[in-house]
Order: structure tokens, then C-alpha cells, then sequence
């Protein structure tokens, strides 16, 4: 289990090595600019969809997953509940208790297919997938997504944050903080995850700091001329172009 950090602000920590967090140029984690952005809108219609508003991280992320998966044209994917709990991060009882249960209240309508494979239907009029899918696939794919061994407790939390942190990435890998005042015992970084997820600053700042432990995320205090900091940056190494 990883352990849980008390919560601190923003700080400078160990930024690891290009060869701890190297990634090919032609991984789909740097896209060019417009694919991106239609990727990051794909996911921000999928959250914002009927019915996801309020339910579990796990659920959340599983409609993100599904509705990349859904082949071009198509309304369905069909898909063994346990390769979904892998593509989420969560056990095969899990799926079957809490997130297909909450993909239904989401209006998902899911069919048997066989034993015990399940067809999942979007409720959105179109799959958005297309952009969408090669970034969940480096991100997720068991066995050989950047995040595919986080699973347990809080990984779907963390692998959700992650794919909106890396959407929301410049050319140079560094993530848009949001603008505006913010808890100053808490700094930037938690509250721009924080408005992401939805969820409270001390819960932010924990995802911020086992992101940074597996080294897929860099902070950076940044000094003045005059050797004052003047805040927290943060850079994705993997989503650098």
C-alpha cells in the first residue's frame, strides 16, 4: 500500500533523471498541439456526461476508458470486466460491486456477453474516442501503460488525475496552473488538481506527491533575480515535445 503523506505546500523535491522518465518522440503522450486539445475535450465531455457527476473516481475514469476503447462509428465496446478493472487500476470485485453498478447510474447500458464479458453502450449520441484513445492506451494499457502497474487503493483517483494533468500540458511539458488566489499552505499545484478532480485540497495534495513519487510528475520552485522563490512549477518529463 502507498503511504498516505501528511499534506504539506508545494515544495522542491528530487527532480529525477531524463533516463528515470525518457519516453520516445513518438509516444501519443506528445501529440501535436490540436490533437490534444481534442483529446482533452473528449475527456471533459465524457466527465461531464449524464449521471458521472458525484460518482466514485473509479466509475469516472472506467467511461473515460470505455468510451476510447469504442471503435470509430460505433456506440459499444465489448469488454471482460476483469480486463476492465485493469485498465482502471481496481480488482475484478470491485468492477462488479461499485463501478458497473455506477456506469449504469451514469446511463451506460451494459448487455452479458458471454461469461463474464459485458457490452458497454455510451450514452453520449457520438464516441468522442478517436483522439482519445492513443493517450489512454500509453497511459493505461495493462502491462504497458505508463501507469499500468499503480492498481489498489487510490489508483484510479491517481491515474484519472494524471490523464488530466498531461491534457492540460504545454509543448515543453509544463501543466496551466490556474490563475487566482489559492490556499497559500497548500500553493498552486494542489489546488489546479484540485479543480480538475473536483475534489478537496488535502486529497490534492496527497495525489501530487505519489504522482511525484513514481516520477511522472517534476515540481520546480522558481527564484527571482533577487533569489527569491516566486513560486511552484510543474512539468509531465513524459509529456514533453
Amino acid at each position: 500500500m502507498i503511504p498516505q503523506p501528511s499534506a504539506q505546500p508545494d515544495r522542491f523535491t528530487h527532480v529525477p533523471s531524463k533516463k528515470e522518465t525518457a519516453v520516445e518522440p513518438t509516444s501519443p503522450l506528445v501529440p501535436d498541439q490540436p490533437s490534444r486539445e481534442r483529446a482533452r475535450a473528449a475527456v471533459h465531455a465524457v466527465l461531464n456526461g449524464p449521471g458521472l457527476a458525484g460518482e466514485l473516481d473509479a466509475v469516472r475514469l472506467a467511461a473515460v476508458v470505455l468510451q476510447a476503447l469504442i471503435p470509430p462509428g460505433e456506440k459499444s465496446v465489448t469488454l471482460r470486466s476483469q480486463s476492465l478493472g485493469e485498465w482502471v487500476g481496481v480488482s475484478l470485485s470491485h468492477v462488479a460491486s461499485l463501478v458497473t453498478p455506477g456506469l449504469r447510474r451514469a446511463a451506460w447500458h451494459t448487455a452479458p456477453d458471454g461469461d463474464p464479458g459485458l457490452v458497454f453502450t455510451s450514452p453520449t449520441a457520438a464516441a468522442p474516442g478517436g483522439a482519445l484513445r492513443p493517450v489512454v492506451s500509453a497511459l493505461f494499457a495493462p502491462g504497458t501503460g505508463l501507469m499500468g502497474t499503480r492498481t489498489g487503493r487510490g489508483a484510479a483517483t491517481d491515474r484519472l488525475a494524471f490523464l488530466l494533468l498531461v491534457l492540460d500540458t504545454s509543448a515543453t511539458g509544463e501543466v496551466r496552473l490556474i490563475d487566482g488566489p489559492v490556499d497559500s499552505q497548500r500553493g498552486r499545484i494542489s489546488a489546479t488538481i484540485a479543480a480538475l478532480l473536483g475534489c478537496g485540497l488535502p486529497g490534492a495534495s496527497k495525489i501530487a506527491d505519489r504522482l511525484e513519487a513514481m516520477n511522472l510528475v517534476e515540481r520546480r520552485r522558481e527564484e527571482t533575480a533577487s533569489g527569491l522563490y516566486q513560486g511552484t512549477r510543474l512539468f509531465i518529463p513524459a509529456a514533453r515535445q
